[in-house]
């Protein structure tokens, strides 16, 4: 479960990094002028920062391969 949250929190990383370079990559003009690349990029914020404290909470758990042998 741990390395699935891991890999999931990752993959939620990396579409957030891809919505913000597509989002900077195909706006016109003055960035700041934009309010829809605004309202992207402040809620990817939102979101990484929520990922992070996932992340976060994740790396204190230490998981032992034979405790894991023994739940499968």
């Amino acid at each position: 479960m741990l390395i699935v949250t891991s890999a999931n929190n990752r993959r939620q990383l990396k579409e957030i990094e891809d919505k913000i370079l597509y989002t900077l990559s195909a706006s016109e003009g003055n960035i700041l002028e934009n309010e829809t690349a605004i309202q992207i990029l402040d809620s990817s914020k939102i979101l990484s920062d929520e990922i992070a404290k996932k992340q976060k909470a994740c790396a204190g758990c230490v998981v032992y391969p034979c405790v894991i042998a023994d739940i499968v």
